[in-house]
């Protein structure tokens, strides 16, 4: 239980990123201190930006290889096109086979070590880790679970979130991004997220996982 509690207090400093709003920049240490301040700033940018953004990072796993693009996903905020200054453009990799978070530009000392993704836990106690990947073996191209009551570091209470997931097609790895809204449904982003993969996020696809 102490290793979960920790695990978990480690993410709230993870999600401790302000991102763009009303398409303005905002001082990246003006964190918002309210659930509405936080829901603003990411509802400012559609859901599907983010998606494919997690696209376009499997695209460049396969242009760069995977040296090189876990590099650039573990490097801090603004130093490279994947964690920008104000959060906006943020992600993380982690392997549900393998347990673990792989890149992570802030929890570094967390990464590659087995049993930290089924250690993330949201309010209620729920193991969001065992959730997403659960999901993700049902829809193994990608999907979105949700999380009802999530903490986040210098925000009051708790939030809503979703979790926005895609794989990296021909490995055991997925790259996520935190999404907090009250505007969008579970059940209206599934519906819609067939129709946000890019022509070129598909033709990989068909070439690492199409089945014979």
């Amino acid at each position: 239980m102490k290793t979960l509690i920790h695990i978990n207090l480690i993410f709230l400093i993870l999600m401790s990123v302000s991102v763009t709003a009303s398409g303005q920049k905002v001082n990246p240490w003006d964190m918002p201190s309210t659930p509405d301040e936080l829901y603003q700033n990411y509802e400012a940018t559609h859901p599907k930006q983010f998606f494919q953004h997690l696209q376009r990072a499997a695209l460049f796993y396969y242009k760069v290889g995977k040296k090189n693009a876990f590099e650039q996903w573990n490097q801090g905020f603004g130093e490279s096109q994947w964690v920008s200054h104000d959060g906006l453009w943020f992600l993380m990799s982690f392997s549900c086979k393998r347990d673990m978070i792989l890149t992570q530009p802030v929890l570094k000392k967390l990464l590659h070590k087995k049993g930290v993704l089924s250690g993330f836990i949201d309010g209620s106690g729920k193991r969001i880790g065992d959730i997403a990947c659960n999901q993700l073996r049902t829809t193994p191209k990608g999907s979105i679970v949700f999380m009802k009551k999530y903490f986040w570091s210098g925000v009051k209470g708790t939030t809503r979130q979703f979790w926005t997931m895609v794989k990296i097609p021909g490995t055991d790895i997925y790259l996520g991004q935190f999404y907090p809204t009250q505007k969008y449904t579970k059940k209206e982003l599934l519906e819609e997220i067939g129709s946000w993969y890019l022509k070129d996020y598909n033709k990989l696809w068909e070439m690492y996982e199409k089945k014979v």
